[in-house]
């Protein structure tokens, strides 16, 4: 079955017939002036449409889990943007992609490279550590390779942490060839796991969402627990890993946001730390230009909502 996407849909400017799947985002019951219905709404990878599901189909409403993926048949109606629902249901195989913001970059190529830079750190207690999390805890791996960097200015879809990681390797190991007096094992550590509280910030299926810790407590206080738990945990099976270093790497996960008014509870007071911070900004940044360039708004001038400004790119 073809997919036929939310964004060609909205497009439509007469009634077109829909038999294609989405995930489903909210169910909701409503009652109309003539009869009782559910208001669903669906996402792909392009966007959200609404949909309505009446009467003739209320046995079956207890099928439609939010989460879950569903063909739907039905008639898609321009003029309120929403399709009547006449069919569906339960999908269980499908194209992530084809649902969810994907990574443009190959992720098998993202991932083998990150392992090649994780096998480059010699420090034994930093070694460990990235062992233990990304080879010993399989669900750390499963939800660092997909979830997102962030929630929309920047790497915002699935594969987008482990773009944004690998881009920032790159950089911090250029760094290191440049500036040999920089604690080259403790630079790339920290830009390995200064976003690691993405993976319990957010989620990224059926939509990308903070979750309640996420919104609570935000992704470096999450990083920050999980790795001095980690630490903890390699200490207890007897692996001496030097309070000086857990202290260095710890405060570069505090600090990478650079200043306490964008969100870190301590600046960089470590050249490791702030080093990190620059590179973590530039890559954002670049990414930011980047989409700005490459943006199908006409003109040379592109507003780019990340950098809160307009981008020339007409040369």
């Amino acid at each position: 079955m073809g997919k036929l996407f939310v964004s060609e849909l909205l497009e439509s400017r007469s009634p077109r017939d829909v038999d294609s799947y989405f995930a489903l985002v909210k169910l909701e019951a409503r009652q109309g002036p003539q009869q009782a219905y559910w208001f669903l709404t669906l996402s792909d990878a392009t966007g959200q449409i609404h949909a309505y599901v009446f009467e003739e189909l209320a046995n079956r409403v207890p099928e439609l889990v939010p989460g879950n993926v569903y063909t739907i048949r039905g008639v898609f109606h321009p003029d309120r943007k929403v399709i009547k629902v006449r069919d569906f249901r339960r999908l269980q195989s499908y194209r992530l992609p084809d649902l969810v913001p994907f990574t443009p970059a190959d992720l098998p190529e993202l991932e083998q490279t990150f392992f090649r830079y994780v096998n480059t750190i010699q420090e034994p207690p930093l070694r460990d550590l990235l062992r233990f999390l990304f080879e010993e805890q399989d669900e750390v791996w499963e939800r660092f390779r997909k979830v997102p960097a962030a929630m929309k200015y920047h790497h915002a879809y699935v594969g987008g942490l482990l773009e944004h990681v690998v881009s920032l390797l790159a950089l911090a190991d250029a760094f290191a060839r440049t500036h040999p007096d920089v604690h080259r094992d403790l630079l790339l550590t920290g830009v390995i796991l200064h976003d690691l509280g993405k993976i319990d910030e957010l989620t990224f299926f059926p939509t990308i969402e903070y979750t309640d810790s996420g919104r609570l407590l935000g992704h470096i206080i999450l990083g920050y627990e999980r790795v001095n738990r980690a630490i903890h945990t390699l200490r207890e099976r007897g692996v001496a890993f030097p309070e000086n270093l857990r202290l260095a790497l710890l405060h570069m996960i505090l600090a990478h946001h650079g200043e306490k008014a964008w969100g870190s509870p301590v600046e960089p007071h470590t050249y490791e730390a702030q080093v990190l911070h620059f590179l973590d900004n530039l890559d954002a940044k670049a990414w930011m230009f980047r989409q700005a360039r490459e943006s199908e708004e006409e003109g040379a001038w592109v507003w780019q909502e990340g950098l809160r400004k307009r981008v020339f790119r007409d040369y």
